[in-house]
């Protein structure tokens, strides 16, 4: 599918044989017919070219000049007065007897609240001229407008192409990178211009040379490597149904890529930790380059070699100390052409510091369980002190003297709030330390139940009663018998520090077995458990 040229296209360059860079030439790539078309097709649509205070009138403009192939200007509508006009384009102030064309834009710098404005004609006569306006008379979109000249500035007038003949405009030549592959295509006026076929063909200066790029088809578009630097003719043909024939030609110095150094690339890297670097160069797919990495102290103002001549373009290297450096790189292609590049880099160590406390879930009464975190972690040698502080005693204990272990075990005597306190000290005798605030639950005294094994009837029952804490010290406990039937309690067992019982119903019937459990600050706790109990008769 062939593809239209809207934007720059690059001019034919004279046969001087003198090259360097390309000057571009603007072209409008359609008729003023096609023009008007474009413009009454904005009708009943609200254009904002640049995202800025909504649809204004030099939304439009900006849309028509970007449709004619040109870049937009900048400024209110009565800036078109004064502005830059593209390559061919007139400005005509208007005078009486003036009668504007068909597709020339309108220029007012009154009124528009001071800002003037501007339109788009479509047709005009001696009388006055008709256009498609925006942000006019309350509008938001485009619309269809009748003028008389009374207060028209002038016009803008665009260098429209003929609507008929078939000629070449030009071929575009994006910009492309030294050693890359060019891309071109070719214009022919009219754009809409049916069938259509190209053939594309290239000189060699040097050589005194024409190659065939690409035969006839109907893609206006070509893509094409030379084999090596120089100065080249970039042809085309084009030719329409009728067999017409009209070419054009654009002169290109071809740049071979240049072999050089782009920079080393550091990652971000840890205090004390090592350092990684990349060195890049212009050409990443060059074969067999190699790459040499030196460090300069600036300290002992002395070189030393991190990696000799390798295919690795990356180094890895940690400083033996802190302080500033020179990371250089030296690389050199099969050609024996040698490049470099320098980063500085200043090293630091790391700081030896506390990092935090860190007390792991402990049950209300168990022992509690507290590591020491330090930076860095590697740090060697370490020794940890421990020590506790009750606030409400507000005095100090030691937990644990200095050791290599950055973890401690410590169990209160009762329950409270405490400080847990670490401090931590280096080779070098630098101490840190933290500290994090515990508060410490004793276990809740409190019945579990009472468990009745199976027992035979008529055997005497035996029960147990469970409490927690499990190794609470002390407990006494008391036993007692409900007869359901008669209404009445009995003791069973008085208070002691067994927590079983063995008891045998005088007779069968249903019962309520309780125990009471005392602890040794008096709380009291108790449970019960109903039972039937059958004799052997």
């Amino acid at each position: 599918m062939k593809q239209k040229l809207l934007g720059m296209l690059t001019g034919v360059i004279l046969l001087s044989g003198l090259f360097g860079t390309v000057n571009a030439k603007a072209y409008v790539t359609c008729s003023r017919n096609q023009a008007v078309e474009w413009a009454i097709a904005q009708i009943g649509k609200a254009l904002d070219y640049d995202g800025a205070y909504g649809a204004q009138c030099v939304d439009l403009i900006k849309y028509y000049y970007a449709y004619l192939g040109e870049k937009p200007v900048r400024g209110n509508g009565k800036d078109y007065a004064t502005n830059a006009l593209p390559s061919g384009w007139s400005r005509i102030r208007y005078y009486n007897g003036f009668i504007p064309e068909p597709g020339d834009i309108a220029v007012w710098t009154t009124g528009g609240g001071g800002y003037g404005h501007v339109a788009i004609i479509t047709s005009a006569d001696v009388n006055g001229f008709r256009s498609v306006d925006q942000n006019i008379s309350g509008t938001t979109g485009c619309v269809a407008m009748s003028w008389s000249y009374s207060t028209l500035w002038g016009i803008v007038r665009p260098d429209f192409i003929d609507d008929a003949e078939f000629k070449a405009v030009g071929i575009y030549v994006p910009e492309y990178e030294a050693g890359g592959v060019i891309s071109a295509g070719m214009a022919v006026s009219p754009p809409n211009e049916e069938a259509v076929q190209y053939q594309w063909l290239v000189y060699d200066i040097a050589n005194e040379s024409w190659s065939l790029i690409s035969d006839w088809s109907e893609s206006n578009w070509v893509s094409w490597k030379p084999e090596r630097g120089g100065n080249y003719w970039l042809h085309c043909k084009a030719r329409n149904v009728e067999g017409k024939e009209v070419s054009s030609t654009v002169g290109i110095t071809y740049r071979e890529p240049e072999f050089k150094a782009i920079g080393i690339y550091v990652p971000e890297y840890e205090a004390g930790g090592t350092i990684s670097a990349g060195m890049a160069v212009s050409l990443p797919n060059e074969e067999a380059v190699q790459y040499q990495w030196l460090v300069y102290d600036i300290a002992n103002e002395s070189w030393s070699l991190v990696s000799d001549w390798s295919e690795s373009n990356w180094v890895s290297w940690k400083p033996e100390r802190g302080g500033n450096y020179w990371l250089h790189c030296k690389v050199r292609n099969a050609e024996g052409k040698e490049v470099s590049s320098t980063v500085g880099i200043t090293y630091t160590e790391p700081e030896f510091k506390a990092v935090g406390i860190y007390v792991p879930e402990y049950e209300a009464g168990g022992t509690i369980s507290a590591g020491m975190a330090v930076s860095p972690s590697n740090e060697e040698a370490v020794q940890y002190q421990w020590l506790a502080y009750d606030i409400e005693k507000e005095s100090w204990s030691l937990i644990s003297d200095w050791s290599e272990g950055n973890w401690v075990s410590w169990k209160p005597e009762r329950g409270g709030n405490y400080w847990l306190h670490c401090k931590a000290r280096n080779v070098e005798g630098k101490e840190v330390s933290s500290t994090v605030g515990i508060t410490y639950r004793e276990p809740e005294f409190k019945a579990v139940g009472i468990y009745v094994p199976e027992y035979e009837p008529g055997a005497p029952v035996l029960a147990g009663m469970v409490v927690t804490p499990s190794d609470e010290l002390g407990v006494q406990y008391q036993w007692l018998a409900y007869d359901t039937k008669n209404e009445s309690w009995s003791l069973v067992s008085d208070w002691s520090d067994s927590n079983w019982v063995s008891w045998q119903p005088e007779k069968g019937g249903d019962y309520w077995l309780h125990c009471y459990a005392k602890n040794q600050k008096g709380e009291i706790v108790f449970n019960t458990v109903s039972m039937h109990y059958d004799t052997c008769e």
